[in-house]
């Protein structure tokens, strides 16, 4: 999971700073997954599982017509090289993970007698992961994100724990835009209907150039990122 979480921290970052006609956002996820298992100390990923692994995924979106051929290790080398320059070689990343499991200590020992929190607590967590689905993880310190998770765990499963809040200092202000940013997506979700809105929101997205070129290694990371000066 840790590995998962920092990629999806690098693919926003990776984005928040450059256009998708740098690089293609398919090609870029399985390559921000490569760099997060390094980072992490989880080992080398094979390369032939990540191509298998995309060509998986692919299927859930047949409408997207990806060749699959395009996600080659050279490819995905090269985007990684792309991907740390935009970074500026800053990976190490802090998740809301550990606060949210300090917090809930504090909040067990609080709450001795309090039936269903396991339950409370695997809610937390769920909404812990949705979370890396908005850009509070660019915006918010991991501690503000953690307390909005357990708030909104709460309300979902109606449990009153205002005697905990009571007791911590933190700005909720902050607390209450991480709450927003969640309830926004929450909503959108319900409303979004995938196999007929997400074609049209991918046809008007901008595409990377297609520069030709000579040689054939070069002309398949062409076909993907446009590698243009920063």
């Amino acid at each position: 999971m840790q590995v998962v979480a920092t990629a999806c921290v690098y693919f926003r970052r990776f984005y928040a700073k450059r256009s998708f006609k740098d690089i293609d956002p398919f090609l870029l996820a399985p390559t921000c997954v490569i760099l997060a298992s390094k980072v992490e100390e989880q080992g080398m990923l094979s390369s032939t599982k990540i191509v298998n692994s995309v060509a998986v995924a692919l299927k859930k979106w047949p409408f997207l017509n990806l060749d699959v051929q395009n996600f080659r290790p050279l490819v995905m080398q090269e985007a990684e090289f792309f991907l740390l320059e935009i970074l500026d070689c800053c990976l190490v990343v802090y998740h809301p993970y550990r606060p949210l499991m300090q917090m809930w200590n504090d909040l067990a020992s609080m709450y001795k007698d309090c039936r269903d929190l396991e339950e409370l607590k695997s809610l937390s967590w769920r909404i812990c992961n949705d979370v890396l689905k908005t850009d509070a993880s660019l915006l918010y310190a991991p501690h503000l994100i953690a307390v909005a998770c357990i708030a909104a765990a709460a309300v979902y499963a109606n449990r009153d724990i205002k005697l905990w809040f009571a007791e911590i200092n933190v700005d909720y202000e902050k607390v209450f835009e991480v709450q927003h940013m969640l309830m926004t997506m929450y909503g959108l979700w319900r409303s979004f209907k995938e196999s007929e809105q997400l074609p049209a929101i991918l046809e008007k997205m901008p595409k990377p150039a297609q520069t030709p070129s000579l040689n054939g290694s070069q002309q398949s990371g062409q076909h993907q990122m446009n590698m243009m000066p920063m």
